[in-house]
């Protein structure tokens, strides 16, 4: 996209922030379940599909769990004067 933008004769800018997705779940089933269903693909291996899940859960004493995935997103934009 920037070098589109550039190619045309823009000056694009971009910045580049901390972002995620974080869900609460009231237990590790509950989250699996929703999360399976955000799957691009089915799942096949609930086991390796349930040991992926665990790396972004954090279980809270009442059993319940929150999901944190945290990404970076971009925004970019420039100046449509010539």
């Amino acid at each position: 996209m920037f070098n589109i933008a550039y190619d045309l004769g823009y000056e694009p800018n971009v910045r580049i922030f901390p972002d995620g997705f974080t869900a609460d779940f009231s237990s590790r089933e509950e989250a699996y379940a929703q999360l399976s269903r955000l799957s691009a693909q089915p799942v096949t291996d609930m086991g390796r599909f349930r040991a992926n899940a665990d790396r972004w859960l954090t279980a809270h004493a009442d059993g319940s769990v929150t999901f944190l995935r945290e990404t970076r997103s971009f925004v970019m934009w420039w100046d449509t004067r010539r």
